[in-house]
């Protein structure tokens, strides 16, 4: 009985190391595909010449989840100014306005959730 315990532990430990080893290329080829796409990023970039960014991939993306609703309202605005005034001082006004308004909207909408609810209910 002790043979056979010792037997499927050995098979158990082996299966463990199995499963280890190929974590552990998956890793390793997860770090080599991401300094090559790193490189490949700043030769395009060196190409481009445009300079590295700095800030952290996980804040980009933050930050363009909470612009894309607002950028994508703005466009409809714009859309539906276009389709509904005929004029080019309405179409311009309308482009200038939104683009002047675009960062107060921004810290409107992007500040709320920052600061938490107000004295006397959720912020607007």
């Amino acid at each position: 009985m002790s043979k056979q315990r010792a037997h499927r532990r050995a098979e158990r430990e082996a299966a463990a190391a199995a499963a280890t080893r190929a974590a552990e290329s998956r890793r390793v080829a997860a770090v080599a595909r991401r300094r090559r796409r790193g490189v490949v990023a700043a030769r395009l970039r060196r190409a481009l010449g445009r300079p590295a960014m700095t800030v952290d991939s996980a804040q980009r993306r933050a930050r363009a989840r909470r612009w894309a609703p607002i950028a994508a309202a703005v466009l409809i605005v714009n859309v539906v100014s276009w389709v509904l005034w005929p004029s080019w001082t309405a179409h311009v006004l309308t482009a200038v306005v939104s683009i002047a308004a675009l960062p107060l909207v921004g810290i409107w909408v992007t500040d709320a959730a920052r600061r938490g609810p107000g004295r006397y209910g959720p912020r607007l």
